[in-house]
């Protein structure tokens, strides 16, 4: 009997991928995704001699994915004149990679959904509201921005197809239930991802051995108390509150860590 095939859609190469959140949960989901699935992946390609639109057989992260470049985006960090969430998109719509369980990391490709068949997921990452109005100092995350009543009337054409709506964003979920109470039943709230293989607790009577090496290698005091702080330095990420925080704790003994 066939497996259950989940098709994954969002505009990175897990292989030569930029920094990033979004591409970190992709690829830990993908990782520890039951093995009852098949896992495919519509992607970028990065190589201009690599065919565009073929199913290649690959492995991620011990595991074996089905992925096929849609579109050829050779600088992920580089900006280009026709943004790549466009391109992709229309190149979407004139293919069909309908599939049992599908899981979108933008809205804007699923334009391309409407008549495929399948259970569709929608993920969202950040606080869409706080993104849309600026308020929070971010000007450059989203283009949107921009045009925010287009935003808000595609996004009503488009919402009502997925069967469940996931955000890591209590504000985004709330706001989308305020919004959209129709469908209010169909969003949660989930907890962020965390690879095991690599962030773990050491056992207990290795802690205090490591804490000391680790201050001495920064030429602090061994009793010296860590903060890490994970996000970048970035208006999304809400630097202010750390610097709150750490004014907060007035304790000498507590050091910062990005």
């Amino acid at each position: 009997m066939p497996k259950p095939v989940l098709t994954i859609f969002y505009q990175f190469n897990p292989w030569h991928t930029t920094i990033g959140g979004i591409q970190t949960i992709i690829i830990n989901f993908i990782k520890y995704a039951p093995p009852e699935f098949d896992v495919r992946l519509v992607g970028t390609g990065v190589d201009p001699n690599e065919p565009l639109g073929q199913w290649q057989e690959k492995e991620l992260a011990g595991r074996k994915l089905s992925f096929l470049p849609l579109i050829l985006v050779e600088n992920d960090d580089v900006r280009g004149l026709i943004p790549t969430t466009l391109r992709y998109t229309g190149a979407l719509l004139r293919q069909n990679f309908a599939s049992n369980f599908m899981h979108f990391h933008r809205i804007e490709p699923t334009l391309a959904t409407f008549q495929w068949n399948g259970d569709k997921t929608l993920v969202i990452h950040n606080d869409i509201e706080e993104q849309m109005s600026g308020s929070g100092g971010d000007k450059g995350s989203i283009l949107w921005r921009y045009l925010p009543s287009v935003y808000f009337r595609l996004e009503k054409l488009l919402v009502g197809q997925f069967a469940e709506i996931l955000s890591c964003n209590s504000n985004s979920c709330q706001f989308y239930r305020d919004r959209y109470p129709e469908i209010a039943d169909r969003i949660t709230f989930y907890q962020n991802t965390v690879d095991p293989e690599i962030f773990y607790p050491l056992p207990a009577e290795q802690r205090p051995a490591a804490r000391e090496a680790f201050a001495k290698e920064r030429s602090l005091p061994t009793d010296t108390r860590f903060l890490l702080f994970a996000g970048r330095l970035h208006p999304q990420k809400d630097p202010v509150l750390l610097v709150q925080t750490v004014a907060a704790l007035q304790d000498p003994t507590v050091h910062q860590w990005h």
